[in-house]
């Protein structure tokens, strides 16, 4: 794991202790449970097919119960992510557009 506080530059926010964390996606340097909302916009179709289902879990694990995921890929990926993202109980909440679903944990 690599934490990169914004290469060293200011915050673009003004938000302090706020930066980047550079991490393996399944294998998450967050306690369980820890985290209100995870954002998986254009990742998941980017992984190794092979890590999918562990960064799937590594995500459910990092997720606090009623956690919600922000998760959008390409049309063509969603009939084969999504089963795995149901699979593992995390229920749809809300559409945005045919790529963009929200999800909350069970």
């Amino acid at each position: 794991m690599r934490v990169d506080r914004n290469g060293g530059r200011p915050n673009p926010h003004g938000l302090a202790g706020i930066g980047r964390i550079q991490a393996d996606g399944v294998a998450l340097p967050f306690r369980d449970a820890s985290a209100e909302l995870v954002l998986s916009l254009g990742v998941l179709c980017c992984t190794a097919p092979g890590a999918v289902p562990g960064a799937i879990r590594e995500i459910d694990r990092v997720l606090r119960p009623g956690g919600r995921l922000a998760f959008a890929a390409p049309r063509r990926h969603i009939a084969l992510l999504e089963p795995l993202l149901f699979a593992q109980g995390l229920v749809p909440i809300e559409r945005f557009g045919r790529n963009r679903t929200l999800f909350k944990k069970g």
